[in-house]
């Protein structure tokens, strides 16, 4: 029996070196080049005719090689293309965690058709938490070197035991080197930026806590304060990191609390969060507050994502363009072995919708 077990374990390994041997050859080969006939190859790699088999079944499923009868083996277009996992914590099926994640996603794969890139998505089937059959289906590929580097969204825990390919996510993530940051220091600072042009003197503040990184947006908002202006500690709702139900139902409980806080009343709002600002504007609603009026609102908000309806916003968006431009362009910086700074900031653009220049304060 352990003769038996030692001998599967041989054609184990031996089969593992032969797969190796020939994936590095044709990863370093031109579309069309080719990397040899059977009985070239068995005499070759002094292998029998059931391993090599195998081992070119699993270099034709990978779309790596093609055999043309009476000829050979040849390296195929896509051989030379890079392979990126896309993995996603998120449900792109459940309502509550909104339309963000889908477009995200979007923009990744245009991205990667853009720049010639294969895409292997590892992505939740809309039941149950299947992330550890999703995480081992990622160590499987990356075993089997499918792909060279991995697209990590909102996978809030990160170990490079799990993951052994370069990875890249919109971070700080800890455990992870690389990441892309939203610059949510200079979101605040376009922000109050805009509604002192609008006349404000007096704002709060919805910020927003990542699972993971500081509480910036308080410091931010009092460095960027002009003169004249001022804010309250009570004016400051917290809205932690969550799906999107949890962000509207605290931005309006945040809202109403703030609004409530003491008698002297904000005349502008910076929301760090726009489902937040949905749920603030639910709260105005309800207790008379005119945006546009009684107070402006600037709000973070993602390029492609309208929640906000009729209502003047100021939007501080992030273009999920150049968020997914920068995800790749680290990860391939990473793969060919550049030197690429840790954390790459996207930063906002301001858009003023209609309605918000035409708002007229009382």
């Amino acid at each position: 029996m352990a003769d038996a077990v030692k001998g599967s374990l041989n054609r184990s390994a031996k089969y593992g070196a032969l797969l190796d041997a020939l994936r590095d050859r044709i990863m370093h080969f031109t579309p069309g080049t080719e990397v040899g006939t059977i009985l070239g190859l068995r005499r070759e790699f002094k292998v029998s005719q059931g391993p090599l088999d195998r081992a070119l079944r699993e270099l034709r499923r990978a779309g790596l090689i093609e055999s043309r009868k009476g000829s050979g083996i040849y390296v195929t277009p896509s051989a030379c293309l890079r392979r990126i996992g896309v993995f996603f914590r998120h449900d792109l099926f459940d309502p509550s965690a909104g339309q963000y994640p889908f477009l995200l996603l979007q923009a990744i794969r245009q991205e990667a058709i853009r720049r010639n890139v294969m895409l292997r998505y590892y992505i939740p089937e809309g039941y149950g938490d299947d992330f550890g059959d999703r995480m081992a289906a990622l160590q499987q590929d990356i075993l089997h070197r499918h792909i060279d580097g991995v697209i990590a969204i909102a996978v809030h825990v990160y170990s490079q035991r799990w993951i052994s390919v370069p990875t890249v996510g919109i971070g700080p993530l800890p455990g992870m080197d690389h990441h892309v940051e939203l610059d949510k220091t200079r979101l605040v600072n376009k922000a109050v930026r805009c509604l002192r042009d609008k006349g404000c003197r007096r704002l709060a503040l919805l910020k927003h806590i990542a699972r993971f990184g500081g509480d910036e947006e308080q410091k931010s908002l009092k460095r960027c304060l002009g003169a004249g202006m001022t804010t309250r500690p009570e004016w400051a709702g917290t809205v932690q990191g969550g799906n999107m139900v949890e962000a509207t139902e605290a931005g309006y409980r945040e809202f109403m609390a703030l609004w409530n806080a003491h008698r002297e009343k904000p005349d502008g709002l910076v929301s760090r969060d726009d489902y937040a600002t949905r749920g603030a504007r639910q709260a105005m609603r309800e207790m008379g507050v005119v945006p546009g009026k009684h107070l402006y609102i600037a709000s973070h908000a993602n390029k492609g994502l309208d929640l906000f309806g009729g209502t003047p916003v100021i939007r501080i968006e992030f273009d999920l363009a150049e968020i997914a431009a920068a995800l790749i362009d680290v990860l391939m910086g990473c793969m060919d072995g550049k030197g690429m700074k840790a954390t790459i900031m996207v930063s906002p653009h301001v858009v003023e919708e209609r309605n918000a220049i035409r708002g007229q304060r009382s």
